[in-house]
């Protein structure tokens, strides 16, 4: 807890505070974040290259013409 210099009220910090983060602490956030996009992209992509998206496209559009209101 900090307190405010006008009001003398402690004041709660909270986690997404970063304020008071180092540049350090800046390039490792950063870092995480770039390797958690990474890992997620490469998933992605290597989804889509199995084939295996083909088959849950075939399987949810089958699924979209079975309860389509319009024939």
């Amino acid at each position: 807890m900090r307190k405010n210099i006008k009001t003398g009220v402690e004041k709660e910090k909270f986690a997404s505070d970063t304020s008071s983060r180092s540049v350090k602490d800046w390039a490792k956030a950063l870092f995480i974040l770039i390797i958690g996009l990474t890992v997620a992209h490469l998933g992605v992509t290597l989804f889509l290259l199995s084939g295996m998206a083909l088959i849950l496209l075939r399987f949810l559009l089958r699924d979209c013409q079975k309860w389509s209101i319009f024939p």
